[in-house]
């Protein structure tokens, strides 16, 4: 393919991508009072928010942005811990949104600003993309709902899965280093 149509085409598949999220919102306003919106970008990954009734495609569009600068922030953050460490690799997962390989320990790595649409079936989910999991560590900025932790509470006694509620962004740096310094000297099974 020569190089000059390869913009073109970027050009070409971002615009349909556009157009199609934008069809896709709209056909949801119009036609349900759920307040669940799923997104699948070209490469099969979902994206789940959480809307409120009557919330206007602006709306949708400036939460997906939220999430996925929350995501791109972690990314960052993720890069620059596991940059130094021997052997180890950050990667995006199709369903979990990062897969680690921190001293052959594999982590997956899941960021989500709200927590109200998370259930066992999707956390179960994530475990069957990646069933060699260490350890599933599930990032949010939310409050994390009681009934979640209830329903997922076999995961978390067994230390396969953890909550972590995400501070300021000045202390969240820190905070995740600290995370995934635990997860390196942590026995696992």
């Amino acid at each position: 393919m020569d190089a000059p149509l390869i913009p073109i085409i970027a050009s070409l598949v971002g615009a349909a991508t556009a157009y199609f999220a934008r069809w896709a919102i709209e056909k949801y306003i119009r036609s349900h009072k759920e307040q669940e919106i799923i997104i699948k970008s070209l490469d099969g990954k979902e994206e789940t928010l959480s809307v409120k009734d009557g919330t206007n495609e602006t709306q949708i569009l400036s939460a997906l942005r939220k999430e996925r600068d929350l995501e791109e922030s972690i990314y960052n953050i993720l890069k620059t811990y596991t940059y130094p460490i021997e052997n180890s690799t950050i990667k995006l997962g199709k369903f979990i949104d990062f897969i680690a390989n921190i001293d052959n320990k594999k982590l997956g790595i899941e960021v989500k600003s709200n927590l109200s649409h998370l259930n066992i079936d999707k956390v179960n989910k994530y475990f069957s993309e990646e069933s060699d999991l260490e350890k599933l560590l599930i990032f949010t900025t939310s409050t994390i709902p009681d009934k979640l932790i209830k329903r997922t509470k076999r995961l978390v006694d067994s230390n396969k899965i953890k909550y972590v509620t995400l501070n300021d962004e000045d202390e969240r740096e820190q905070q995740i280093k600290k995370i995934l310094e635990n997860f390196r000297v942590e026995k696992h099974t």
